[in-house]
C-alpha cells in the first residue's frame, strides 16, 4: 500500500534550542588548529599567518551545510547515501577514516600536559599518562546517551577555555606586539613549516571525514524529515511544504554559521592573542609552545598557567572522546549491513579504534621519540585536507538527486567545487618539496 503524502511539518524549535551539533564542533576545532597548530604559526610569522582564516571557515561551513541538507530533506544518514552512489566509495572512506583519524594526538597532548602539571618531565612521563587516560576514556561507551553527554561536555569545556583565554588577554594584551609581529609572509617556506600550514587550513575547523558525522548529530536532534516516522513520505510539491522547507533551513543555516563560523573566528582570534602575548619572538614550535605558555603565566600570574593547563587537558579530552564517538558512527556506516559485523554497534567499534590508539601510545612507553604529539596531530590533519579535496564533488551529486525544492542551488554549488580545487591546490602545495 502506498503511503499518503504529508505536508513537512513547520519547525517548533527556536534558534538558541536548536544549538547543538555544531557546538560539538567548534569544540573540536578548537581542540586541534586554534589551540596548537595556528598558536606555532602565529607566535613565529606573526598576526598576518592569520588570513587564510576566514576563507576555511566559509568553505567548510558551506559543506557542512550540504551534508546537513541530506539529512535533514531525507531523514537519512548522509554517509550511507554517498555510499549508494559507488561501491569504491566504502573502503574509501575506512581507509581515510583510520589513516586520518587512528592517531591519538588529542589523547597524547591532554597526557603529556597531565604530566607537566603533576611537575613530571612529559618527555619521560607524558606517554604513561597519555596511555592511560586513553583507556580510561573508552569505559565511556559503555554508559548511555553519549552524544548527550559530549553536547553538554563540550558547553562547558568552552566556557572553561574562552573565560580563561580572556582572563590572559586583558592580563596580557598588548596592541604594539600585534603590530610589530606583522611581517610580509603569507604563505612558510620550509617543509616543515608547509605542513604545519596545510594542517592548519584542515583544522582551522574541522575538515575531512570527521565533517560527515554532522549528519549523525543532526539526525539525533531530529530536524526537518528527520523527525518523522521512517515511513512517512514528504509532499514536496506542496506550498506549506516549500515554505516549511525555507523556515527549516534558514534555522539551520543561522545555527550553524552562528556556532561553526562565528564560534571558530572568535576562538581563533581569542588563541591567537593569547599566543601574540606569550610566544612573540620565542621560536618555539609544536607541543613545547604549550608548555611555555603554562610555565609563563604561573610566572607572571599565581596559578592562571595551571588552569591554562587544565583548561587545554579538559579541551584535548574532549575532542578525543568526539573523535572515538566520530570514528565509531562513520565506520558503522561505511561497513553497512555486512553480515559479520552489521550487529556490532557503533560504541564498541569507538572502543576498538581506541584500542588501536592505546597500542600506538604503548609504543611511546619504549619508545619516547615516537610520542610527539603535535607530529601526530600534523599527521591526521595533513590526510584531513586531502580528503577533503575528495568528496565535496559526490556530495554534490548526492544532493542533486533530491527534490528540486531543497536541491543545492548555484551558489553552493560553486563553493563545493572552489573547495575541492582549494584543498587540491593546497594539499599539493604542501606535499611539494617534502620528498
Amino acid at each position: 500500500m502506498k503511503n499518503s503524502l504529508i505536508d513537512l511539518p513547520k519547525p517548533k524549535l527556536t534558534l538558541l534550542q536548536m544549538l547543538g551539533p555544531s557546538i560539538v564542533f567548534v569544540a573540536l576545532s578548537l581542540n586541534g588548529g586554534e589551540i596548537l597548530i595556528w598558536p606555532d604559526l602565529v607566535g613565529r610569522f606573526g598576526f598576518q599567518i592569520l588570513w587564510p582564516i576566514p576563507l576555511v571557515l566559509l568553505l567548510q561551513y558551506m559543506v557542512n551545510l550540504e551534508i546537513e541538507r541530506y539529512t535533514i530533506a531525507t531523514g537519512k544518514n548522509t554517509v550511507t547515501g554517498l555510499l549508494s552512489l559507488s561501491r569504491w566509495l566504502a573502503p574509501l572512506f575506512l581507509i581515510a577514516i583510520f589513516i586520518s583519524l587512528v592517531w591519538p594526538a588529542w589523547a597524547s597532548i591532554a597526557g603529556n600536559m597531565i604530566a607537566h602539571l603533576l611537575g613530571l618531565d612529559y618527555k619521560v612521563y607524558g606517554a604513561f599518562c597519555s596511555t592511560f587516560l586513553l583507556f580510561g576514556l573508552l569505559f565511556i561507551w559503555f554508559s548511555p546517551g553519549v552524544y548527550q553527554f559530549l553536547e553538554k561536555l563540550t558547553r562547558f569545556g568552552l566556557l572553561v577555555i574562552l573565560a580563561i583565554a580572556s582572563v590572559v588577554i586583558i592580563n596580557l594584551f598588548n596592541f604594539q606586539a600585534i603590530s610589530n609581529s606583522i611581517q610580509p609572509v603569507w604563505f612558510p617556506t620550509t617543509p616543515s613549516d608547509k605542513i604545519t600550514f596545510l594542517s592548519g587550513l584542515a583544522y582551522g575547523g574541522v575538515a575531512g571525514v570527521l565533517n560527515l558525522v554532522q549528519s549523525d548529530w543532526v539526525a539525533k536532534k531530529k530536524y526537518a524529515v528527520a523527525s518523522l516516522q521512517e515511513n512517512k513520505e514528504i509532499n514536496w510539491n506542496s506550498e506549506t511544504t516549500r515554505l516549511n522547507w525555507k523556515r527549516w533551513w534558514s534555522l539551520i543555516k543561522k545555527e550553524h554559521f552562528t556556532m561553526f563560523y562565528v564560534g571558530n573566528f572568535v576562538g581563533i582570534l581569542l588563541i591567537a592573542l593569547v599566543s601574540l602575548s606569550t610566544l612573540t619572538n620565542q621560536g618555539l614550535k609544536g607541543f613545547s609552545l604549550l608548555i611555555y605558555q603554562v610555565n609563563l603565566l604561573n610566572e607572571r600570574f599565581t596559578i592562571l598557567g595551571t588552569f591554562w593547563g587544565i583548561a587545554i587537558v579538559v579541551l584535548f579530552v574532549m575532542a578525543q572522546i568526539t573523535i572515538l564517538d566520530a570514528a565509531g558512527r562513520l565506520i558503522k556506516h561505511s561497513i553497512g549491513e555486512k553480515k559479520m559485523i552489521k550487529n556490532i554497534s557503533s560504541e564498541r567499534i569507538s572502543q576498538a579504534f581506541g584500542l588501536i590508539g592505546v597500542v600506538i601510545l604503548s609504543v611511546a612507553i619504549f619508545k619516547p621519540g615516537f610520542n610527539q604529539p603535535s607530529g601526530l596531530l600534523e599527521i591526521s590533519a595533513s590526510l584531513s585536507a586531502f580528503v577533503m579535496c575528495l568528496y565535496p564533488p559526490i556530495l554534490l551529486r548526492l544532493n542533486s538527486k533530491l527534490p528540486k525544492v531543497v536541491r543545492p542551488g548555484i551558489v553552493n554549488t560553486l563553493f563545493l567545487w572552489f573547495t575541492t580545487l582549494f584543498y587540491a591546490g593546497m594539499v599539493v602545495w604542501g606535499v611539494w618539496g617534502q620528498f
